[in-house]
């Protein structure tokens, strides 16, 4: 890392924050679980009604540290690019950087090593990064724990961890100033984000204090965006709720102070006009499920509406309706399915004989997690199949409906196959359907548990699926056990595909019949 020196000392920077006045829509960045899949971003039109973009999946994966992406920061520079700093793990001594014109196609990744010169530093938490106008350059900060260093307000940390401010700040993102400290308001710190609130500049900070806990949200305030700081405010947020990973949007007059409720898993906010009365409106926020602590940026509208465009359920192929029973197996031989399997890195098959025909039946080995799909889309029809385990039981699904390109995990409605799960849905990258009116999705994985005990017969034995797809309606018997109904499904015709996905199982007695309406 050029030009990172090895000092710890306060230094005077000439930092400051930007709002982007030519952008009109929110986008929120956050991650999920413990950052292992990557970015995800979400979008909102009044502060407060966030929905996920991309169908909730993944706009980029990590590759650089202890490949984690949490904490995502984005903001947009005057080069018109938007450049984000993550957490990388939770013991990396430096932070993940990447940039991108559309949150769409990314940068090469980069770790930069910002606490590599000091032996004990035990992590780099939640970077942030602001445009400094005046100086012309990004000023980047995040939260470290030095052992040995304030010692004084050890004694109230959980497991040493004991954290204050610091920064550098860069032009190019390939050469940085020294890492200095940047705020120590004399307890343990964290998760800080800066906004410029009339002539002066605001941040919030998370006490971390764990032995009486505070673990609460409180202001600083300085005439510069360097300091010196000087902490205003009382906890602003609930007592006794403990948040973290604050971020900030101005609406119309008020602005939102969002923060993750971590031990109540939700997403909370506070609104204010002045920073000195607050509303609590969490019960008016709206997030997508499982999201995690990120940051808001302003974002133009063309930027959001190519990201909306990801999201958006494919076109479905025309689509067949049986007019009478339609075999999709003839017994001998697999015409009338195409087959999709990943490929390895010399783009040639991950695995070969995945998919077999013998004795009237179709042998699936289960490895890798791929499918066979039916040649022609249906609609409207009753589906009849047989399945049995093998070996040791594993996981298999019938996919309904699936559209777009083929993927290990396509647009669809999953009807289960896993052991003692036969009868539930998954909704897989879009899917979505109402269970007893209530919507279900689109998300990228989600789980609609069966409605009774399992009514499948034991490994080695043959089990009956007897699907229904009218419309939007679907119907799951297993064994003649009504296991799950749902409505309004989308996609609501595609193709028929049968799973690889854990171990061998086998098919047999695949058909479509005619819905016989009255």
């Amino acid at each position: 890392m050029p030009s990172l020196l090895s000092n710890s000392a306060t230094i005077a920077l000439s930092l400051v924050s930007s709002i982007n006045t030519f952008a009109d829509q929110l986008v929120f960045t956050s991650f999920r679980s413990n950052g292992e899949d990557g970015l995800h971003l979400a979008f909102s039109e009044n502060g407060l009604n966030w929905k996920a973009l991309n169908g909730d999946m993944p706009l980029l994966k990590p590759e650089v540290g202890g490949k984690l992406m949490r904490d995502p920061c984005i903001i947009q520079g005057p080069d018109g690019f938007f450049h984000m700093v993550w957490t990388t793990s939770w013991s990396d001594k430096g932070i993940g950087y990447a940039n991108s014109k559309d949150l769409i196609h990314w940068s090469k990744q980069q770790f930069i090593p910002v606490m590599e010169h000091e032996a004990g530093a035990r992590n780099c938490w939640a970077p942030e990064i602001t445009w400094d106008p005046d100086g012309r350059q990004y000023v980047i900060y995040w939260a470290t724990t030095l052992p040995g260093k304030f010692t004084e307000t050890l004694a109230a940390s959980e497991k040493g961890n004991n954290h204050r401010i610091y920064c550098t700040t860069t032009r190019d993102f390939k050469t940085y100033t020294p890492t200095a400290l940047f705020y120590n308001p004399g307890f343990n710190v964290i998760d800080s984000t800066i906004l410029r609130h009339g002539d002066s500049w605001l941040m919030i900070t998370k006490d971390e204090t764990h032995k009486s806990p505070a673990k609460n949200l409180h202001l600083a305030s300085s005439d510069k965006v360097t300091g010196p700081w000087e902490k205003i405010s009382e906890p602003f947020t609930p007592e006794k709720l403990w948040v973290e990973g604050a971020t900030v949007s101005q609406v119309g007059e008020y602005w939102y102070v969002y923060f993750d409720c971590y031990r109540k898993h939700r997403y909370g906010a506070m609104r204010t006009t002045d920073f000195k009365h607050w509303e609590d409106v969490s019960d008016q926020l709206v997030v997508p499920e499982g999201m995690r602590h990120g940051t808001v940026v302003s974002v133009p509208d063309e930027v959001v509406a190519r990201l909306r465009k990801l999201g958006e359920i494919p076109e479905p192929p025309a689509a067949i309706e049986p007019s009478g029973k339609t075999p999709l197996f003839n017994g001998e031989s697999l015409d009338g399915w195409i087959e999709f399997m990943p490929k390895d890195d010399q783009g040639l098959p991950a695995s070969q004989d995945v998919w077999s025909v013998r004795d009237g039946v179709i042998q699936c080995t289960g490895v890798p997690n791929g499918y066979i799909r039916t040649a022609k889309a249906y609609t409207n029809y009753k589906l009849h199949l047989e399945w049995r385990w093998t070996e040791t039981p594993s996981n298999s699904g019938v996919l309904l409906h699936m559209v777009g390109k083929d993927r290990v995990w396509p647009t669809c409605v999953e009807a289960q196959l896993e052991q003692e799960k036969a009868g539930d849905f998954w909704l897989l990258t879009n899917g979505s359907i109402k269970i007893d009116g209530k919507q279900v999705g689109p998300a990228r994985w989600v789980n609609v548990p069966k409605k009774h005990p399992s009514s499948e017969k034991p490994p080695g034995e043959w089990n009956r699926y007897d699907i229904v797809c009218d419309g939007g309606s679907i119907e799951l018997t297993v064994n003649g056990q009504l296991q799950n109904t749902g409505t309004d499904a989308s996609p609501s015709r595609g193709w028929i595909c049968l799973q690889s996905e854990g171990g061998p199982i086998e098919f047999r007695n695949i058909y479509l019949e005619p819905i016989i309406r009255p």
